[in-house]
C-alpha cells in the first residue's frame, strides 16, 4: 500500500511539474563525456530468472474478500421497472396543475408572509425550477415594497430568500430584529445595543469599515447576553450543559438546553458561522476553530 501511495505521489509530482527543456537534460545526462543515471532513462527489463522467481512464488497466493453483497440493480430488475405516470393523459395533469401553481403563486390579495412560505414549500420539495419567472417576478415586488412590523420568522425568511435569489439585502435590519427577539426573551440580561454600536464606531470609525463595525456590535451583544447567562441568570446544570454545546459546536446540542439558551445559542451558531464564511470568502481562511475557541 504504501509503495503504491508512493509511486501515485510520484506521478502526480512529474505531471504538475515543469519538464527541463532538452538541452538541460543533455547536460545533465552527460557530463565531460561520461553518462549519468537520469529519470527519463529508458526502463530496465526483468530478466527471466526475475519472471521465474515471480510466477514461482505468486502461483497459489492468499487473496482477501470484501464479503460484498451483490447488487439489487441487476439487469432483469432494471428492465422490469415501470413507470405508472408516463404518458399523454399524465402530462396533462402536470401541466394542468403547474398552472393551478402559477396562479396561486401570483394571486392577488394574498399576504407577503404566505407568498414567501409558498416559494420556500416549492424549493423545498425541489420543483421551484417549474416556476423560476413567477418567483423572482413575487421577490422583486417584495424587494421593492418591503413590508414593516415584520415579525423576526419572516424577516429571516424574506432575507434568505431575496439573498439566495441574488438580491442585496442589508443585514442591518435582520440583525435589529435579532437583538430585539433576544431581549425580549431574555429579559434579564442588558440591552445595550446602542452602546455597543458606539463602542465599535469608536474602535473603526472610517466609513468604508461598515462591515466592521456591524460585525463588532453582534460580538460585544453576545459577550454582553452570555455573561448574564453565566454570572446572574443561569443555573450550575443548565450552564454545564450550555458549556459542552458551545465546545461541541454542534446545531443539534440545542435540543438539550432550556428554551432561554436555545435562542442565544442558535443566534450565537449563526452569527459565528456567517463570521466565518464571509472570513473564507474573502480571505480564504477558516476561522471557525479561531472564533469558537474565544467564545
Amino acid at each position: 500500500m504504501d509503495v503504491a501511495i508512493c509511486t501515485n505521489v510520484w506521478m502526480l509530482h512529474m505531471a504538475t511539474s515543469k519538464r527541463p527543456p532538452s538541452s538541460t537534460f543533455l547536460i545533465s545526462s552527460f557530463s565531460l563525456g561520461k553518462p549519468k543515471a537520469s529519470c527519463l532513462s529508458t526502463k530496465t527489463e526483468p530478466s527471466p530468472n526475475q519472471y521465474s522467481a515471480i510466477s514461482a512464488s505468486d502461483q497459489n497466493p492468499t487473496r482477501r474478500s470484501g464479503n460484498y453483497q451483490p447488487t439489487m440493480w441487476d439487469f432483469e430488475y432494471i428492465q422490469s421497472i415501470h413507470n405508472d405516470y408516463a404518458g399523454e393523459k399524465y402530462m396533462k395533469r402536470f401541466n394542468k396543475l403547474k398552472e393551478e401553481m402559477k396562479k396561486m403563486i401570483m394571486a392577488e390579495g394574498s399576504q407577503e408572509l404566505e407568498k414567501l412560505e409558498l416559494i420556500d414549500n416549492l424549493q423545498r420539495l425541489g420543483v421551484s425550477y417549474h416556476f423560476k419567472h413567477e418567483i423572482m417576478q413575487i421577490l422583486s415586488n417584495i424587494n421593492l415594497n418591503a413590508a414593516t412590523g415584520d415579525s423576526l420568522y419572516a424577516t429571516a425568511l424574506k432575507f434568505r430568500l431575496l439573498r439566495e435569489h441574488g438580491f442585496h439585502i442589508s443585514q442591518g435590519n435582520v440583525f435589529a430584529k435579532l437583538i430585539s427577539c433576544l431581549a425580549e426573551k431574555l429579559s434579564f440580561s442588558r440591552d445595550r445595543l446602542v452602546e455597543n454600536l458606539f463602542w465599535a464606531v469608536g474602535i473603526e470609525f472610517e466609513p468604508p469599515h461598515s462591515y466592521f463595525r456591524r460585525m463588532l456590535t453582534k460580538v460585544i451583544a453576545f459577550v454582553g447576553i452570555i455573561d448574564d447567562i453565566y454570572d446572574v441568570y443561569g443555573t450550575l446544570d443548565e450552564l454545564e450543559v450550555f458549556t459542552d454545546a458551545i465546545e461541541r459546536w454542534e446545531i443539534k446540542a440545542i435540543d438539550q438546553l432550556p428554551d432561554y439558551m436555545k435562542i442565544c445559542y442558535l443566534a450565537l451558531f449563526n452569527i459565528t458561522n456567517e463570521m466565518a464564511y464571509e472570513i473564507l470568502k474573502e480571505q480564504g481562511i477558516d476561522a471557525v476553530p479561531y472564533l469558537t475557541k474565544s467564545i
